[in-house]
């Protein structure tokens, strides 16, 4: 059995976003968007079930890590206006396969690349904590 290696708790939460491949935090978009949900969260990242981690010729782990200028973003819409959606850089630290879900065949373990006060984590994590 695996140790938990995790620095922070992470609390269970099912919340829909997308993943989305940017040329910088606030670049234009690259790659994507990819349906995927939230698992479970803590303030310095979450987990990740995803549909796909290949975005074209783009992979959501590697290539961020071959071209640093790419920004992997988890975007969130809360409502139908732009001011309702918010994204968050995040960086993938690992990956696995998912058999349990066929919708959602990839996991992901994801570190927020903002400080744990940073006002979009804690919009986030009062989405994963409503009931």
């Amino acid at each position: 059995m695996k140790a938990e290696r995790r620095s922070a708790a992470r609390v269970p939460g099912t919340v829909t976003v997308t993943l989305q491949l940017r040329r910088g935090e606030n670049g234009a978009p690259v790659a994507g968007p990819v349906g995927a949900r939230i698992t479970d969260f803590a303030r310095k990242g979450a987990g990740l079930e995803a549909a796909q981690v290949r975005l074209g010729t783009y992979h959501v782990f590697y290539s961020p890590q071959d071209d640093p200028s790419l920004v992997l973003h988890l975007e969130l819409a809360e409502g139908p206006g732009d001011d309702d959606n918010f994204a968050l850089p995040v960086q993938v630290l690992w990956m696995d396969r998912n058999d349990e879900d066929d919708d959602f065949p990839f996991r992901l373990g994801v570190a927020f690349l903002l400080p744990k006060d940073d006002p979009r984590i804690l919009r986030l994590e009062k989405l994963v904590l409503a009931p």
